[in-house]
């Protein structure tokens, strides 16, 4: 893409906590272990530690943030209690938030811009994945075909949450525990 004049690059995730590490070193002026993981575009703080240092963890998430937001290829960075407050209207808040489990989730998510992705140790000259919360990787086709499908298009959204119960609708079973999602009605006609 970068050939074609098309902004996009490789995020350099695996050497993000080394980074961070020593900002926050300087900053505090401890040298400690602030950060567990990294991974996913996601950052899980160590809380044991910093109880241990007598440190706020939202400090440490705020000298996180406007670090990781200062790097090329950085949309946006947030911490989990900032995503809870923002307005539906956010982009892509609808979009992250369903990506958070309450207790396995990390303390700090960054969005990267279109075009780039943080698997730097798979794909550190190029390549693609998938996953992003842009067109491009959310946009996909679903095909129908089989018993009981009638021939049909639509161009409305659907989530993949809808598959379960639209399947659970064709076969008149009970939807499985936990689903969130919508029958899709033009599949069913």
């Amino acid at each position: 893409m970068n050939q074609l004049r098309i902004p996009a690059g490789v995020f350099a995730e695996s050497k993000l906590e080394d980074l961070l590490e020593k900002s926050l070193a300087t900053v505090f002026g401890l040298n400690g272990d602030f950060i567990l993981a990294i991974e996913n575009q996601q950052i899980w703080l160590n809380w044991d530690a910093l109880a241990d240092l007598d440190i706020k963890p939202e400090d440490v998430a705020h000298v996180i943030s406007d670090q990781v937001r200062s790097l090329p290829g950085v949309y946006d960075v947030l911490t989990r209690h900032e995503l809870e407050l923002l307005p539906p209207e956010y982009p892509f808040v609808s979009e992250l938030r369903r990506g958070i489990h309450p207790r396995r989730s990390g303390d700090i998510l960054y969005v990267l811009d279109p075009a780039w992705h943080a698997d730097d140790k798979v794909f550190g000259k190029g390549g693609t994945t998938h996953g992003s919360q842009y067109a491009y990787d959310t946009h996909v086709p679903l095909l129908w075909y089989g018993w009981r499908v009638k021939p049909g298009l639509t161009h409305r959204p659907v989530s993949i949450t809808d598959i379960a119960p639209t399947l659970a609708a064709m076969l008149r079973i009970m939807e499985p525990n936990a689903t969130t999602g919508k029958v899709i009605e033009e599949v069913m006609r």
